[in-house]
């Protein structure tokens, strides 16, 4: 009779670790829900919720460049979480609450409370007002679907302004022979600024984003790309940095210009 001993699987050390890590997440969590501000205990809610759309991103995005260079995109995401933890202590605990933040959060409460209470419908709040205003209802837009937590919205616009970073290491790898690809992405995923500043909930986030995308229509349009595809990344970084900051659209249209000029 054959023995069924064969038939045994091994366990898996990776399904344990995760089944672990989960009951670890619940735990603290429970005791964050009862002894931290929502505040704070918000942003364990977005954290995994923000990995869970960023390596998938991350993972297509690079899709058929070096395993070495995904690889230094995802210690990024991590350098960037410790990047906003960071932007998040500065701006209330060592800035006491006197920061842009702080203003942006107080208004984007009040204008998702306004969508949850039924005063004002969801598609008023879409971001559309130039300058601060934009930064106002873009946060109080997150806010709306992703709850109010200020902690939390922080860990949204960096992830707005990782995604700018993604876009932007992508371009180049896309536009530039021989590009030394491990250097260029340490060099933006971990450079201290880029980890600090667009980390929190403010202009810089959302500028990084922009960039990003201005980025990846250059690199398309000198790769010989499709026009329709190249005008929609300059519409979307270009029209998305000029609710903001206009000049700084028009700086990159046309250093872009400039380039094309030199290129032909």
């Amino acid at each position: 009779m054959r023995s069924r001993k064969g038939f045994a699987s091994s366990p898996n050390p990776l399904a344990g670790v995760v089944v672990i890590g989960g009951l670890v997440y619940l735990v603290v969590l429970g005791w964050a829900m009862s002894h931290v501000s929502y505040d704070v205990w918000g942003a364990l809610i977005a954290a995994p919720v923000i990995g869970a759309l960023a390596i998938p991103f991350v993972r297509y995005a690079f899709r058929g460049e070096p395993t070495v260079v995904v690889r230094i995109a995802l210690l990024g995401l991590l350098a960037k979480l410790g990047g906003t933890l960071a932007r998040y202590w500065v701006a209330v605990d060592a800035y006491g609450g006197a920061a842009d933040s702080t203003n942006y959060h107080l208004m984007g409460k009040l204008i998702a409370g306004d969508v949850r209470d039924g005063r004002v419908n969801i598609w008023r709040i879409v971001p559309h007002t130039q300058g601060t205003r934009f930064i106002d209802e873009l946060t109080g837009f997150i806010y709306a679907f992703a709850g109010s937590s200020k902690l939390a919205g922080f860990l949204w616009f960096a992830a707005l302004g990782y995604a700018g970073v993604v876009l932007s290491v992508k371009a180049a790898c896309v536009a530039v022979p021989g590009l030394l690809k491990r250097r260029y992405a340490l060099a933006c995923f971990l450079m201290p600024s880029i980890v600090f500043w667009p980390s929190g909930i403010g202009k810089e986030a959302w500028m990084s984003l922009c960039l990003g995308a201005v980025a990846m229509g250059a690199a398309r349009l000198f790769c010989g790309g499709h026009l329709g595809r190249v005008l929609l990344w300059f519409l979307l970084g270009a029209g998305g940095a000029a609710m903001v900051r206009p000049h700084m659209a028009a700086i990159w249209l046309g250093a872009v210009v400039l380039a094309l000029m030199w290129a032909v």
